[in-house]
């Protein structure tokens, strides 16, 4: 596995894109990786966020990881598709969601679901 080597070496990144399995759990476990990889103001974007499970993952971290906060990705988005990105926001369809580190991992982080 890629992630767990980069992270043994002590590798630190700004950016990270998930858009792999869009089962929760191996999701989850790329972005129990990425946020030890990531560098502090770091961002990592979720694409496919409208299905199922990524929907849930995104839910797991708004909950429960405090130590990423959402980042607003509307400043980035183009004005023609304004109305349709708020659509998309209020039904929770969103197809891409980013957020930043703005601590190291917390030790009491509950990785359970609760």
């Amino acid at each position: 596995m890629a992630l767990p080597a980069k992270m043994r070496g002590g590798e630190q990144f700004q950016l990270a894109y998930i858009d792999g399995s869009h089962a929760f759990h191996e999701a989850l476990l790329d972005f129990y990786y990425i946020r030890h990889l990531l560098s502090a103001g770091g961002v990592v974007l979720f694409d496919d966020c409208a299905k199922r499970d990524i929907a849930m993952l995104i839910k797991f971290i708004r909950m429960k990881i405090v130590s990423f906060e959402e980042f607003d990705l509307t400043p980035f988005r183009s004005p023609k598709h304004s109305f349709r990105y708020r659509i998309a926001r209020a039904l929770n369809k969103l197809q891409c969601i980013a957020f930043r580190k703005v601590a190291d991992p917390q030790e009491d982080e509950s990785w359970q679901w609760k």
